[in-house]
């Protein structure tokens, strides 16, 4: 019965790590095109993007908000 109970625990800890590694990809993603948009001010560079990517524009509308 502890034996499961800490395979349990292994597995969950397992699962997280792996969660992680997902947000820090996704948050390096974000960023790489955080600088793309940076060079680009068309507005159809800007609506292609968006259709692309709608949670990296939300983020992007946030973070341009900011600075505003």
């Amino acid at each position: 019965m502890i034996r499961r109970m800490l395979q349990q625990q292994q597995q969950q800890q397992q699962q997280q790590q792996q969660q992680q590694q997902q947000q820090q990809q996704q948050q390096q993603q974000q960023g790489k095109q955080q600088v793309e948009w940076e060079g680009t001010t068309t507005t159809a560079a800007a609506a292609a993007a968006a259709t692309a990517n709608p949670a990296a524009a939300s983020q992007r509308r946030l973070l341009q908000e900011r600075r505003g």
